[in-house]
């Protein structure tokens, strides 16, 4: 059985991503849209057998290869400075390909185990080069998953309250410019800031609240906007991108 529960606080902060549930209940008119990519994930774990097979150009950071017919891909290696316990290092694969190039219905990809979407991106870019589909072919097969490309769609500054958001769950952004986690932790910052202040007695928490989101809305959708153009000419012949 479950039972009601209650919280007391000063500032409510929506962090909780795409399907936000506080964004829906703050501003139910925000609208995310899905551009009819879709992305399966996975990594190749290096070692002393799959370091060879890594391009030297792809060690200067994220690499995009431009398949045919709606479908690419990008490689980014994971080179730890400071090594988590357990970790190792790997190279970051991403298919990415309209719903038709992958031949999957959504209903079936996103049901799909992880070693079936590795074969699903090794039976994509069986017609690539062979350098790029060892890349594939030796990543860890239980290490895929799939994400629907979405984008949000610019909202207009609202009376601010306690009640806020942050990142994701207000300026959702494709990954075509690999800067949603540092936009989401540019929020923090800011809010982290403001906050502070109010804490100092600066600024009432209603204020505090209020410049962190003349600074965060206008920055993420600007985000936003910057990986829409990338997406665009990553596939320069899919229609489906939303206005801006």
């Amino acid at each position: 059985m479950c039972r009601a529960r209650t919280a007391i606080w000063d500032v409510l902060v929506g962090a909780d991503r795409i399907g936000s549930a506080v964004r829906r209940q703050l501003l139910p008119h925000a609208v995310v849209k899905d551009l009819g990519l879709r992305c399966v994930y996975g990594r190749m774990p290096i070692t002393a057998a799959t370091e060879p097979l890594i391009p030297e150009d792809f060690d200067r950071g994220f690499c995009w290869v431009g398949g045919p017919d709606g479908c690419g891909a990008g490689f980014a290696p994971m080179r730890f400075r400071s090594r988590p316990r357990g970790a190792a290092d790997y190279l970051m694969t991403g298919l990415v390909a309209t719903q038709g190039r992958l031949g999957v219905p959504d209903e079936w990809l996103f049901s799909l185990s992880p070693r079936e979407l590795w074969a699903i991106a090794v039976k994509a870019t069986a017609d690539w080069h062979p350098a790029l589909q060892e890349l594939i072919r030796y990543a860890d097969p239980d290490s895929f998953f799939p994400i629907a490309i979405r984008a949000g769609v610019r909202v207009e500054a609202w009376e601010s309250g306690p009640v806020t958001l942050l990142g994701d769950a207000v300026h959702t952004m494709p990954p075509t410019g690999g800067v949603g986690a540092s936009t989401a932790l540019q929020d923090v910052a800011t809010l982290a800031d403001e906050l502070i202040r109010a804490a100092h007695g600066g600024q009432s928490l209603v204020d505090a609240v209020a410049a962190y989101e003349r600074v965060m809305l206008p920055r993420g959708f600007d985000n936003v906007d910057q990986s829409l153009r990338n997406a665009e000419m990553m596939f320069p012949e899919f229609p489906e991108f939303p206005e801006r």
